[in-house]
Formats: C-alpha cells, structure tokens, sequence
C-alpha cells in the first residue's frame, strides 16, 4: 500500500491508494470559499509511504481534467483561471501517482469564483489617495487593487490628467509614490483586464505639502579604514569569497520551527552565481565583470533564490561598515530584492538585513530583536517623510542604480544608519536599533543576495558590479 501526503489551496492533507481513506487535517477549505482573483491557486506536496517516487499530477475541476500535467516531481503549484474555467461554484480535486503506478485523491474541495470586478484596497494597506486626503512628504502615495475574476493587463494613473504611472503588464495591484507640485491635485486610477473592460477611480482635492529637510551627509569612512573590494569577482579578495547557492523554497524564506513555511515555501528554478562581461558599462570606471544572479522560467510564484558567501575578513574591532555596490534589474516585475551583510564576533552574528521591495515601492529593514514563536522577526519598512528624505523603493530596469549603505553593530545590537542612492543621502534615524538572536561560533563577515518573484514568476537576472565594503 502507499501514501501520499498534499496541500491543496495550500492546506495539508493526505493523498492515499484508493483502498485508503483520505482526511483533511485542516478545517479549510470550506464549501463556499468566495476566490475574488479569478483563479484556483493548487499547491500540493506528494508521498508515498514506501518511498516511491512521484512520477505524475491531475488536477481536477468538476470531475473533468484539466490541461495541467506535471510529471516526476513531489510537489506543484498552479492556478486555473477564468476562462478554462467558468464564474460561479466548482469543486476541485488533485491525483498524484507513484512511480509503482499507485495513485491516490485528494478530497474534493468547494470554491466559487466570484464574478466581481472593482477596485478596492491592496494587501496590506488601505486605499488611497482618497478625496481630500493630505500628503506632506511632496508625494501622492497610489495604493491599489482590484477584485476581478479576469487576468489584469495594465493599470494606468493620471495626475491632474496627466498620465504619472503605467503598470508592468498583468500587475495585480499598484503601491507606489509619486512625486508631484506642491497644491491640490486630483488622481484617476484606471485598470483594464484581458477583455479591454476597464474600471476606474478618481479621488479629488488631494493636498500636497512638504516639509523642512533633514539631509546629513552621508558617512566619510575615516583613513583608518580598511575597504574589501571588488566582492562581485571570481577572484575578489584573491580567491578568498566563496559564493554558494542558489538556496530556494524554505533554504531561502523559512527560519527555525517555521514548519508550515518550509512545507510551502515557494521554489525558484535559478543558476548558480556566474561572472560574466558587464552587459552596460558602469557610469564609473570598472574592470567590465559583473556577478549575475538569475530567476529562471519554471519558477513557482513568490519563489525566491538566495546566494550567500563563505565568512571572510574577520577584524573584531570594526563596528562600522558601508556597503558600496552599482546594481541592475532587468525587470523590476519582481517582488523583492535583498542585499544583507553580516558580522559575526563573539558567538553573537548581527544580520543586517535590507531589501528593495517592489511590491510595495519601500525600503525594507530587517528587526532581528527576539520574539516569540509563532511570531519571528519581521521587516521593518521605511515610508518617505522629509526626516528621511523621502526614501522610495523605485529602481529602474536595465540601467545601473549606486547604493551605499551605512550600518552600525555594538555589543549586542546593530542600527542603520543611512542608504545613499545615485548620490542622494537618506537618513534612517527613525529605525531603532536591533538586538540581535542568531549565534555563529565562527567569526567574520559574510555578504548575501536574496531574488523574490511575484505572483507572475517573471524570468529575471540581477548584475552587481564594484560590489566593496569598508569597515572601521
């Protein structure tokens, strides 16, 4: 006999030989769940109790296939969507089979595919702009989404009728900043979907304002330094920086007992970091190699791959460090993008974490002070105000961006001091220091590069070149 084990809709269930009995561990899916984008997510895990190999998918809807094969893998995760499917309730069932030709079911599961289409709040946050609301950063923030049962195609925001933002193709939703005149501004938000229906809306009396600046320069390292460069090379340090990876699924999002994320931690299909010629030459003078890292098609949604060096330059009396790199997206329809350098002394590593969040269109900052299970710490985002400078997530595809990050360790803790893109200084003064929770028995430090997709699983690559650290 032989068991297999699943998730679908993202909860745990088993998949057993048709001789055995088939339970849902989890008390959702309900009959009746209401989906609002239009598409059936399935992600399923699959085992057989012998240990056979899984060497085949069906997913069901209706009783009938559908197009969806997946052959010689333990998992998958898919959506069918409108039009292969129709608006209005269904049930949904996956089979997988073993490699000895056993198959087993998954529960039937109710779901209706809502057949509304309008805008409403994005995930996270609420709508805005909203009529008469104020802004005093000297941006609009635009954060939106839609409810529809198509596919979205493109989403276009006008400014006192003057178009201000246009989507990457098929986004589901819109969080940016926009910056505009000081005064009173009225914003139209339009969206489409693949049938050309578009549904709109418009917020009046919008006030912008903006307030004093607070803009120190950014930190000058003093002659005492020491600067480790050129990370991005095959010989950086004389060979002495090992990169390793791709990590992908839970090697790359989960951590520590996070047992429900390792079971469903998307995967991406990447490449192993490579050193290639520099595809655009740098604004500044350059030895023409790049290090590349790349996102490949096959990728599940939200997957992600980490790349990581081996521990290197190990000075336990420098606590200051300024993280210099060129960068360069080919997409910027991607979720994510984290760039984090670590320190480790004493037993004790301080993970300074950041990303560029795409999703969001903010600066994220990693709080490693402890917490307790199941909460983990979290990403602490930067919203622009004038004591920041307006720090806004908003890099550029296929052009090189400068970052410089400025970040700081004692004892026990660590703080951000400041992020300086293309030349422009962004204090982080008002992000509180981190206690930090991770041991390390070795000391060092270590350098690590993280790529998300989003929910369209965009093939991308990522170019760091000049990558240096100084460290005082």
């Amino acid at each position: 006999m032989y068991r297999l084990e699943g998730v679908l809709l993202g909860i745990l269930f088993p998949i057993v030989a048709a001789a055995e009995t088939v339970t849902i561990t989890s008390p959702s899916p309900t009959a009746g769940q209401l989906i609002t984008n239009g598409c059936i997510q399935v992600f399923a895990v699959a085992k057989s109790n012998v240990g056979a190999g899984i060497s085949g998918w069906r997913v069901y809807v209706d009783g009938k296939a559908t197009a969806f094969r997946a052959p010689n893998t333990a998992r998958i995760s898919t959506r069918v969507c409108v039009p292969s499917v129709s608006i209005g309730n269904h049930t949904v069932k996956v089979r997988a089979w073993s490699a000895n030709q056993v198959f087993g079911d998954s529960p039937l599961v109710n779901v209706t595919i809502s057949g509304a289409y309008k805008i409403v709040a994005p995930s996270g946050e609420a709508l805005t702009p909203t009529t008469g609301q104020s802004f005093n950063n000297g941006m609009i923030r635009v954060a939106t989404s839609a409810y529809s049962p198509y596919q979205l195609t493109t989403w276009i925001v006008y400014i006192d009728g003057q178009r201000a933002f246009t989507s990457y193709p098929g986004a589901i939703q819109v969080k940016t900043d926009l910056e505009v005149p000081l005064g009173t501004h009225t914003v139209t938000v339009h969206v489409w979907d693949v049938n050309q229906v578009m549904r709109s809306y418009t917020a009046t009396n919008v006030v912008v304002t903006k307030g004093p600046m607070n803009i120190p320069p950014f930190v000058k390292p003093p002659s005492t330094a020491i600067t480790l460069r050129n990370l991005d090379d095959q010989g950086a340090l004389q060979g002495a920086v090992k990169w390793h990876g791709p990590f992908t699924g839970a090697a790359a999002s989960c951590r520590g007992a996070d047992l429900v994320c390792k079971a469903m931690a998307p995967v991406a299909v990447a490449k192993s970091i490579q050193f290639v010629p520099t595809p655009l030459p740098l604004p500044v003078a350059s030895d023409g190699m790049v290090a590349r890292f790349q996102i490949l098609p096959g990728t599940e949604q939200y997957g992600n791959a980490g790349y990581g060096t081996s521990l290197f330059d190990n000075h336990p009396a420098k606590v200051n460090y300024v993280s210099d790199m060129w960068v360069m997206l080919t997409s910027t329809n991607i979720q994510t993008l984290e760039l984090d350098l670590s320190f480790s002394m004493n037993g004790k590593e301080f993970m300074m974490g950041t990303q560029c969040d795409f999703a969001s269109g903010h600066w994220d900052f990693w709080d490693d002070t402890p917490a307790v299970l199941p909460a983990h710490p979290h990403w602490q985002k930067v919203s622009p105000t004038p004591q920041n400078n307006d720090l806004v997530c908003n890099i550029q595809p296929n052009q090189w961006t400068h970052l410089r990050f400025n970040m700081a360790h004692d004892a026990t803790s660590y703080h951000f001091v400041s992020l300086e893109i293309d030349g422009v200084n962004h204090s982080l003064s008002e992000l509180p220091a981190s206690l930090t929770t991770r041991r390390r028995s070795t000391n060092g430090t270590a350098v690590q590069v993280q790529l998300d997709s989003n929910n369209s699983a965009t093939p991308f690559s990522v170019y760091i070149d000049d990558f240096n650290i100084t460290t005082w």
